[in-house]
């Protein structure tokens, strides 16, 4: 991460996004297993919060969390 940006706040990602990320899962799979997919993204991006370098928004970045 570049010492100019703000940290990630993976928590207010998770706040306004958390539905975002649900509905995309959904698409491919049923709502027991989008809901474990869904937390499993959050674990993601929480593990490599630190991989977040700025070069993107972070919505986009939990998308491509999302979407891998």
């Amino acid at each position: 991460m570049d010492s100019g940006n703000q940290p990630l706040d993976v928590e207010a990602l998770y706040r306004n996004h958390q539905h975002m990320v649900l509905r995309r899962v959904r698409r491919f799979v049923d709502e027991d297993v989008a809901n474990d997919l869904a937390h499993e993204v959050f674990e993601r991006a929480i593990k490599h919060k630190e991989d977040f370098g700025g070069r993107s928004s972070p919505v986009t970045w939990l998308y491509q969390i999302t979407t891998r």
